[in-house]
C-alpha cells in the first residue's frame, strides 16, 4: 500500500498553498476537501436525467426501487468518464436518482414490508412441503429448496430475468 511520508504532505500542502496564491500552510486532507469546490451541473442537463432516470425506473418490476442501486451506479460511472470528481458524481447521481423516485411517487416500505414473507397485517410463514424450483419433496431439514443446487439455479434465473429486465427496460427508454 502506498503511504503519505509527512515530508511528502508537507511538500505537497507547500504546493497546494502556492497554486492557489496563500501563504505556505500546512493543510490536512479534510480541510483541502472542505475547502474544494463542489462541481455542479446546469438546470437542463440535471433535468433531463432525472426525466431519464424515472422513465427506465417506473419499468422495475417487483417495485420501482428495482433498478435505484444500478442507476446511481450507472450516472455516477458516466459522470466520472467525464472528468468529474468520484464525490461530486456520487452526490449527483444519488440526488438525481432521488428526484426521479419522487418524480415517480415512489414512497418507500417499511421494514416489515420489506421482508420476504410479508402479508398485509404482518408475517406468515409459508409450510412447504415442495421444491419452489422444480417441485420434488422437501426433506425435514429443507425449508424452500430440496438441494443446494437447486437454490442455486433458482437465484440464477432471478439473477439473469433481473438483467434482461434492465437491458430491455434501457433499450426501450433510450433517446
Amino acid at each position: 500500500m502506498l503511504m503519505m511520508t509527512p515530508e511528502f504532505r508537507k511538500k505537497l500542502s507547500h504546493a497546494l498553498a502556492v497554486s492557489e496564491g496563500r501563504r505556505s500552510v500546512p493543510v490536512t486532507l479534510p480541510q483541502f476537501r472542505a475547502e474544494r469546490k463542489k462541481r455542479k451541473a446546469n438546470q437542463a442537463y440535471r433535468r433531463r436525467l432525472i426525466d431519464q432516470t424515472a422513465a427506465i425506473m417506473r419499468r422495475g418490476e417487483p417495485s420501482v426501487f428495482a433498478f435505484e442501486g444500478f442507476m446511481r451506479h450507472g450516472l455516477r460511472a458516466g459522470l466520472c468518464l467525464r472528468g468529474w470528481s468520484w464525490h461530486d458524481a456520487d452526490d449527483l447521481a444519488a440526488d438525481i436518482v432521488r428526484a426521479a423516485l419522487n418524480q415517480i411517487g415512489a414512497k418507500r416500505p417499511t421494514i416489515a414490508q420489506g421482508q420476504p414473507e410479508w402479508a398485509q397485517d404482518g408475517v406468515i410463514l409459508i409450510e412447504r412441503e415442495r421444491c419452489a424450483r422444480c417441485g420434488w419433496q422437501l426433506s425435514e431439514y429443507h425449508r424452500k429448496f430440496c438441494s443446494s443446487r437447486c437454490a442455486s439455479a433458482y437465484h440464477w434465473d432471478l439473477h439473469h430475468r433481473f438483467k434482461a429486465e434492465q437491458l430491455e427496460a434501457l433499450h426501450d427508454d433510450a433517446p
